[in-house]
Formats: C-alpha cells, structure tokens, sequence
C-alpha cells in the first residue's frame, strides 16, 4: 500500500511540471497577430506576389526605353597582342 501511495505522489510530482520540450506560451500584441495573419494568410501571399510581378514588369517596361548596347561600331584599332604586353 505504501508503495502505491508512493508512486501516485511521484507521479503526479512528475507530471504536474512542464516537460522542458514543451515551448511555454508566448503573448503577441495585436500587431503581431495581424502581421502573421496576413503573411500567411492566401490573400497576403496573393498580394505579395502580385507587388513583385508588378515591379518586374515595371523594370522591364523601363528596360525598353534605356539605350541598348549593339555589335556595331569601331575597336579603336584594337591589336590582340596590347593586353599581353601590358600596353597602355
């Protein structure tokens, strides 16, 4: 008897302590839980990939009106040896 008593006592000692792999609740203000809300939320991500496409094609809309480096013009007697020799 004495032994059962001695079990159920230690026992619930054991069990009435957070295990140290239980992660102890954190409180989050109302910012927090709006900005994680929406972050993962599908609409979020729907709006963040949309802000990216948008800035994409906006560069590449800028990109068209920058001027575009070509093949054509002149080496400026341009000799294959100059760099080998260190010429100025």
């Amino acid at each position: 008897m004495k032994t059962l008593i001695l079990f159920v006592l230690l026992a619930l000692g054991l069990f009435s302590r957070p295990v140290a792999a239980q992660a102890q609740p954190t409180g989050l203000t109302l910012d927090e839980v709006i900005a994680q809300a929406l972050n993962r939320s599908a609409v979020g991500q729907q709006a963040v990939t949309t802000r990216e496409t948008s800035y994409w094609n906006w560069r590449g809309y800028q990109a068209n009106y920058r001027p575009q480096p070509g093949p054509a013009g002149d080496l400026a007697q341009f000799q294959p040896g100059d760099y080998a020799r260190g010429a100025a």
